[in-house]
Formats: C-alpha cells, structure tokens, sequence
C-alpha cells in the first residue's frame, strides 16, 4: 500500500492566488463606479434631417449620431446619395489651401513621381473630387498628360496647345536643391 503525501502550497502559489483575488475585486469595483457614474447622454428628439456642414465647417460628432444614422436604415432601396461628398479633415483643408497650381480652377497637380526610365505618374484633383493617379498618355479633365518632371507636369488639351503644372510648393523646394 502507497501514501500519497501532498505538500500544502508554498508562498509563491499563494501569493499568486491572493493577486488574482485583489485583481478581480479591482476590477468589479472600477465596474460599478463607471456605471454609476457615467450615464446615457439624452438623445434629441428625432429630426427629419440631418444638418449638413458647409465646405470648411466642422460638425461635433454625438454619441447617438451611430444610432439615428442606423434608425434611417441607411441600406434601403429609396435613399439617395448625399449632395455632397463627405471630405476628412485633411483633405478639407487642402481643398482650402491657396497656392494650387490648376487649370481654369478644374485640374489641380498634388503630386508627380518619376522613374528613371522618363515615366511614371501624377495625382491630381478635378474640381473637389476625389484625387486620382494618372500616367502618361491618360486624360484628366479634359487635359492629356504628355511629360513629368521633378514637381511638373506638362499636358496638352484637345486643341493641341500645352500646359504646364507645378504642384504648390514644389518650384521653390526644387530651386533650393538645385543650388
């Protein structure tokens, strides 16, 4: 016949077991304040509409704006899309920025890059659209991309005369390097 003999836990195990017991009491405690503490904002009475921002206008974002915005059932068939497009901060105030070499106010340059074998690609704007990537050879805006440069771009219109972008900022950065 065989004894078993366990040994009662040492210090280490025990330890571990009462900072399990103080974590969860912790835990619960901190549950119970933010409960108590923190309650619903009210929502506002129901609109028909929502408030549309003007270009360069900030709209605060409400915690039961998710909410109204499921309630109208974004998905059903007789929603139409809004007037205008929804821009991030970011590109709001790139809309705003003076300095933006275009076209009769239509075809912005924002960006070119070059590769070593004379290709490569452009971004540009149209009016408040969303930016897009352009090649050589490809139209924008009524206008066809013939040649990039470092910071440039030179496009031709239907008519046969040419036109040359700088993105904003980029002639005087160029100029300083070149020295």
């Amino acid at each position: 016949m065989t004894i078993l003999h366990r040994e009662p836990p040492g210090p280490v195990v025990n330890s571990a077991y009462a900072a399990l017991a103080a974590s969860v009491v912790l835990v619960l405690i901190t549950g119970v304040r933010v409960v108590r503490e923190a309650p619903l904002p009210a929502r506002p009475p129901a609109s028909p509409e929502l408030p549309v921002p003007k270009l360069g206008q900030r709209v605060a974002s409400q915690p039961w704006s998710a909410v109204r915005a499921v309630e109208r059932d974004p998905f059903h068939p007789g929603r139409t899309a809004p007037a205008a497009r929804y821009l991030l901060p970011e590109e709001d105030m790139q809309a705003t920025l003076p300095g933006a070499s275009s076209v009769r106010g239509e075809v912005t340059l924002l960006g070119t890059a070059v590769s070593g074998d004379g290709g490569g690609f452009v971004m540009c704007r149209v009016g408040g659209e969303t930016p897009e990537v352009v090649r050589i050879g490809e139209e924008v805006g009524g206008l066809t991309l013939r040649s990039i440069s470092r910071g440039a771009a030179e496009f031709s219109r239907r008519d046969g005369s040419t036109v040359t972008l700088h993105v904003a900022g980029a002639t005087a950065a160029t100029a300083a390097q070149s020295r």
